[in-house]
């Protein structure tokens, strides 16, 4: 890529031989069309093991967007993956992830920088999305609350910032402890409990600016015994940190365990109900009243 007199932000991005070239085409043609004036944008991109010709035939496809590409020999997992992206990144402002089958809207990387210009004391942000299905059409709203204090009251039993919407500071991965660890589908999860344990504060903007695909897989990976297990720990170990042993909120993990186990069809009904919208909103308004 050129040279800019223009600060510039990074996008760690993964993609792994299962990913869908349609979809990853997509996320990546997202990106290149950010409607960002300030800063350049530069991909980093993770090829976890080896990945199929059609995946390759995208990655070409974007030479002036990528900007540096980590290729594992072999499958090692998103968060080692991460890490590697993260150990590599230069002068960047601002990195931002993204997933390789959902859609950044437009405005999203400049509407989040500005966000996070506005919010000096915010480290990491992410924003209210859209569910779309394989064809990429909408399912339904997915809404998360806004304010710091509700995000870590919201973390004892559901993740309330969405991880292909986060935007973060470059200055909170100078250390060299905030990385990602290989917590079986819920790398994200314990990344921003360990951030808020840190003292990070954390944000979403109110704007939709991500189209988040559930479909496909997304449900079978949801009702699995394995995540259920890494769930439970991270959920635990935190309300433990925050509320005490003792504190009724373990109930609330536990039943989120056992949701885990309910046949994929029932996953999927309850997953698009209002009833986890409705909570968050719920203890929005209740931390706003305070």
């Amino acid at each position: 890529m050129g040279t800019s007199a223009r600060p510039a932000a990074a996008v760690l991005l993964c993609v792994y031989r299962n990913d869908n070239s349609v979809h990853f085409a997509a996320a990546l043609q997202s990106i290149a069309g950010q409607d960002i004036a300030s800063h350049d944008i530069r991909v980093y991109l993770g090829v976890d093991g080896v990945v199929p010709p059609r995946i390759e035939a995208v990655i070409s496809a974007f030479p002036g967007l990528i900007h540096k590409v980590q290729r594992n020999r072999r499958n090692i997992g998103l968060a080692l993956t991460l890490n590697s992206l993260i150990d590599q990144l230069e002068d960047e402002e601002f990195v931002f992830r993204a997933d390789a089958d959902d859609i950044s809207e437009p405005s999203r990387f400049r509407l989040q920088i500005d966000y996070l210009d506005a919010h000096p004391d915010l480290s990491l942000i992410g924003a209210q999305a859209i569910d779309i299905d394989l064809a990429g059409t909408p399912q339904g709203d997915r809404n998360f609350p806004l304010r710091h204090e509700t995000i870590v009251q919201a973390m004892a039993y559901v993740n309330p910032v969405l991880h292909p919407s986060y935007a973060m500071r470059r200055a909170i991965l100078a250390d060299p402890m905030v990385r990602y660890r290989p917590y079986y589908l819920s790398e994200d999860l314990d990344f921003v409990m360990r951030l808020a344990l840190a003292g990070h504060r954390l944000g979403n903007v109110p704007e939709r600016l991500v189209r988040f695909r559930t479909a496909g897989a997304f449900f079978a990976r949801r009702t699995s015994l394995k995540r259920g297990l890494v769930e439970l720990q991270l959920y635990s170990g935190y309300i433990r940190k925050t509320r005490g042993l003792l504190s009724p909120a373990h109930g609330l993990a536990f039943a989120r365990f056992v949701m885990r186990l309910i046949p994929r069809s029932w996953a999927d009904r309850l997953y698009r109900s209002s009833l986890r919208h409705r909570l968050l909103r719920l203890r929005e308004r209740q931390s706003a009243a305070k």
